[in-house]
């Protein structure tokens, strides 16, 4: 029994950090398209994720981590396109 639960845990662990590298490249996108609003935008999310109950602790883990892969690539997007401008006007 005790093997189900720590079978069921790391695949819950390894496809958290899949999906947060996932949701890297949409968060991305928004960031640098969408500029502060698409940041306010990804950290809201966030703190939604925060909020939300979830029946089990794995889904809660899978869920937070995809929403801290969006924001924080709203984020990087957000600095690509501060870092460009600033190799523009250069």
């Amino acid at each position: 029994m005790l093997d189900i639960a720590e079978t069921r845990t790391s695949v819950a662990v390894l496809l958290s950090w899949v999906l947060f590298v996932v949701t890297l490249v949409p968060g991305g996108f928004l960031g640098y398209l969408l500029r502060r609003n698409g940041v306010w935008i990804g950290v809201g999310l966030w703190v939604v994720s925060l909020l939300l109950p979830f029946p089990t602790a794995e889904l809660a883990a899978i869920s937070h981590r995809g929403f801290t892969g969006l924001a924080t690539g709203t984020i990087l997007g957000y600095l690509g396109l501060i870092w460009r401008q600033r190799q523009a006007s250069e």
